[in-house]
């Protein structure tokens, strides 16, 4: 559902939403406002680079400081 939604609900909002790391199994690497975007607790990727290259099973981990 996430990937159709195009984004993901963080447990936590980062205490600096551009250092927010974004990690794709098997993808090059993410970059911030290029790739995704995150704002308040919302990680999300529509009209971004991203947008379309995800898939339902892809893998993500997301690394940030609260």
């Amino acid at each position: 559902t996430d990937i159709t939604n195009k984004f993901v609900t963080l447990s936590h909002t980062p205490s600096t939403a551009g250092n927010t790391v974004l990690l794709v199994e098997n993808a090059a690497s993410m970059f911030y406002g290029t790739d995704y975007t995150v704002i308040g607790n919302e990680l999300s990727w529509s009209g971004l680079s991203l947008d379309g290259i995800l898939s339902v099973g892809d893998n993500l981990s997301i690394i940030y400081s609260v």
